[in-house]
């Protein structure tokens, strides 16, 4: 009868990259935006935000400023704006609750 096999403990899990405050992201949209010579193309725009897509995308306050901020952004799957907020309001990290204050109207 072989021996029975060991088990290993489970390797801790890498701790979440540190969340990156919305402001931060605006700001780098601005950048990017001021430093394109007049409007930029399609495909330019559409690069730019599938990028930020891949990093910020499951963001609910990111989707919301992206959706309701930044009319010349590639269509996306367009969801409820009170449900991005909602769900970031309800987001455990402040990061992520608080600018959504500033992005629904009264």
């Amino acid at each position: 009868m072989p021996p029975p096999k060991r088990r290993h403990p489970p390797r801790p899990s890498a701790p979440p990259a540190p969340l990156e405050p919305l402001g931060a992201i605006v700001r780098e949209y601005e950048q990017w935006r001021r430093s394109q010579s007049g409007k930029p193309g399609r495909g330019a725009l559409r690069d730019y935000w599938l990028q930020r897509d891949r990093q910020h995308g499951q963001r609910p306050d990111y989707a919301l400023w992206r959706q309701t901020q930044c009319p010349e952004s590639p269509p996306e799957r367009r969801q409820e704006p009170i449900e991005l907020a909602v769900r970031a309001l309800r987001a455990p990290e402040p990061l992520v609750g608080w600018p959504v204050l500033a992005l629904v109207p009264g």
